[in-house]
């Protein structure tokens, strides 16, 4: 078969890949660029394109019998015999030691020109093989670009809800110093001044700790991407805009191009052809061959001192099956089962499928108004926490209203990153499950 679109995708990783892994320019890396690298450099993917390229090879009508077969033989005797032969004229012949030399060679073409076209349905069910071949590339790869989304979104997460932690401990550092202000100057109790400095640690053990999940997610980033676990990585500062998904549209893909689906559909035509097969064997078969043989034996005694014949040879064969215990008719049976098996699979995967994407969708349209609501409230939230800040400083406030409003920035700051991911993912699984994540996330290969 021709080269597959999916390995002609992967070439065009490899002219595309222009960055040599960006960072080590000083450049952020991109979604794009991870998902880049992972399908260039991944083991997996490697190993499923040589399989692919492996039914490519087996795919030939030679492997489907439709090509004569052609040898060459060649045998070569030496022997010593002690020989007694009486004839029927009276002669004697004895000798000792006689020699025997023996020569025979041969061409012999054989092609079998029709075998009730088994030869046919198996050059299909090899084409739908590499077929099959190609839509399990295509899966792992959609698969492996979902993983590295993920990691990447979770890695995004992570250092936004650090961005927020700090802007916190600089709330909590001024409120702080304010504490010390009003505690030398008598107007605030030392326990407000310790809950000040605690309220500090506390966001400086959050930071440690986010940093640490951070270099964690890193590693797994860079696992996925088959790079060493230190490699360093610099994703970029803020998300791409959001693009909008419309139900109707992810259910025809899914139905259409999902990965699964393309080898339900595969499978189930190999079991069709496979059925062929085992059909054919009720009809006729019909073969041509071809020999030129030499044959010529030496004598060094006896009654015949050389016997040579040489010339071509052409003999037709014609099969035509009669009884062979009801085993075709079994096969027949089997293979009909099976077909009907696949085909309830098939529909077993398509209601699956719908039901994922429902869900997925969902969770969706959930995320859109979650994010929506919740960069309402980080708006509010900053606002308040800025209100306060200068309140408590003129003292309108006490420490613990203060403080009240400083975990509620971070909550909402929080909240929002979450909220994005959340969204994010949801729209890269709508995606994976439409089959066409590489399309919308690495559009500069396609």
């Amino acid at each position: 078969m021709k080269t597959s679109k999916l390995l002609a995708l992967l070439f065009a990783f490899c002219l595309l890949h222009e960055m040599g892994f960006a960072q080590s320019n000083g450049k952020a890396l991109t979604l794009a660029d991870a998902i880049r690298t992972a399908l260039e450099q991944s083991f997996q993917i490697k190993i499923a394109e040589n399989a692919v390229k492996a039914a490519d090879i087996n795919n030939h009508w030679g492997t489907a019998g439709l090509i004569p077969t052609a040898a060459v033989t060649a045998n070569k005797t030496l022997a010593s015999n002690n020989l007694q032969q009486n004839l029927t004229n009276g002669t004697i012949i004895k000798r000792d030691g006689a020699s025997v030399n023996n020569l025979n060679a041969g061409l012999a073409i054989s092609w079998r020109v029709f075998d009730g076209m088994r030869m046919f349905a198996t050059k299909k069910r090899l084409e739908e093989l590499e077929r099959l071949g190609e839509h399990e590339l295509s899966r792992q790869m959609n698969e492996l670009a979902f993983q590295v989304a993920s990691i990447y979104l979770n890695i995004w997460r992570l250092r936004e809800q650090q961005t927020a932690t700090r802007d916190v401990i600089r709330f909590n550092e001024e409120r702080f110093k304010l504490a010390q202000a009003k505690f030398q100057a008598g107007t605030i109790a030392k326990p407000d001044l310790l809950q000040a400095e605690l309220d500090l640690n506390e966001q400086k053990a959050n930071l440690l700790t986010l940093e640490n999940n951070t270099r964690l997610a890193e590693f797994n980033l860079n696992q996925v991407m088959a790079q060493p676990a230190n490699t360093p990585i610099q994703i970029v500062d803020s998300l791409p805009a959001l693009v909008e998904l419309q139900l109707g549209d992810v259910l025809a893909k899914a139905d259409n191009q999902n990965p699964q689906v393309r080898a339900a559909k595969t499978n189930l035509a190999i079991l069709m052809q496979s059925k062929r097969e085992v059909t054919s064997q009720r009809l006729p078969s019909a073969t041509i061959g071809a020999n030129y043989n030499f044959f010529r034996n030496r004598n060094a005694a006896g009654f015949t001192l050389l016997n040579q014949n040489y010339g071509p040879q052409v003999n037709f064969g014609f099969a035509f099956p009669i009884f062979n215990a009801g085993n075709v008719k079994r096969q027949e049976k089997v293979a009909e089962l099976d077909i009907e098996n696949q085909k309830l699979a098939e529909q077993q995967l398509r209601l699956q499928l719908s039901t994922l994407v429902q869900q997925a969708y969902a969770n969706y349209e959930n995320g859109k108004a979650l994010f929506e609501l919740e960069s309402k409230n980080l708006v509010l939230a900053e606002q308040n926490n800025q209100i306060n800040l200068e309140r408590f400083r003129k003292q309108y406030i006490t420490a613990v209203e203060l403080r009240q409003s400083q975990l509620n920035y971070a909550n909402a700051r929080n909240r929002q990153a979450n909220a994005r991911f959340q969204l994010e993912l949801a729209a890269i699984e709508l995606r994976v499950l439409a089959g066409d994540i590489l399309t919308d996330l690495v559009p500069k290969l396609n």
